[in-house]
Order: C-alpha cells, then structure tokens, then sequence
C-alpha cells in the first residue's frame, strides 16, 4: 500500500503533467498545488478512508522539496548554518555544519616561516659557494 506521502507527490506530479506547470519556473504553482492535495487527503482521513498525517506541514515541505528541489536534501541546501553535505550511498547523507574558525592555521604560518627561514639559509649558502668558486 503506497504511503501518504507518495499517494499526495503522484497526485500532483499527475496535476502538473495536465496543466503543462514547469516546475522549476513555477515553484509557487506546484506549492499550491500540493498544499490543495494535502488538504483533499486529510479531509479523506477524516472520514476514515486513509491514514491521517502526522504533520501537514512537514509532510507539504517535503512533497514540494521532492517535486521542485533536491528532496530530502533541500532542507540542507537551504539552512544557512550546514556547511558541507557528504552523500555516502543513496540513502546515507551527513550534513556537516559550519565549524568555528580555530587556532590550526596559527601552526601552518609558524611552520611556513620556519619553511621560509630554511629557504633562505640554504640561498645564502648557495651564494656563499658562488663567492668562494669565483675567487678561486
């Protein structure tokens, strides 16, 4: 038996293949659209003919996220605060947020000046061998 969520998705995938709405320019359309199908099916719950949603909302978010966006991802493409997303396998994904800045690069700039000074150590003894070879 399909679940809610994909009973509502194909109703509206179905409204919006008559109506010729493209999703990705029209995403207020398609939201409309879904938000009218989520309250056709509670209606239906409430007479006992499907399982009522938990959350309306949530379940209206994720249906337009899945028809106009990335599905379950978008919901991390649109909060500021994530960072990085790491997709393992098709249903495995980590949302990584924004890290605080920290003192790691502090220790890069030492080690690039202790880099820099051997750099030119080795350049002044380079000259000094030029000087000695052509006094000679």
């Amino acid at each position: 038996m399909p679940t809610a969520f994909t009973l509502i998705t194909e109703q509206v995938r179905e409204r919006v293949r008559r109506e010729g709405v493209d999703v990705r320019t029209e995403p207020q359309l398609v939201d409309r659209f879904v938000r009218n199908e989520v309250r056709a099916y509670s209606e239906r719950a409430r007479g006992g003919s499907v399982h009522a949603l938990s959350d309306e909302a949530s379940a209206a978010r994720q249906i337009v996220a899945t028809l106009t966006g990335f599905g379950s991802l978008q919901r991390f493409l649109d909060d500021e605060s994530i960072e990085e997303i790491w997709i393992n396998a098709p249903d495995r994904a980590f949302a990584i947020p924004t890290m605080e800045s920290s003192f790691e690069n502090l220790a890069l700039i030492a080690g690039l000046g202790t880099i820099l000074a051997n750099r030119r150590a080795s350049e002044a003894l380079s000259e000094s061998r030029k000087a000695v070879t052509t006094a000679v």
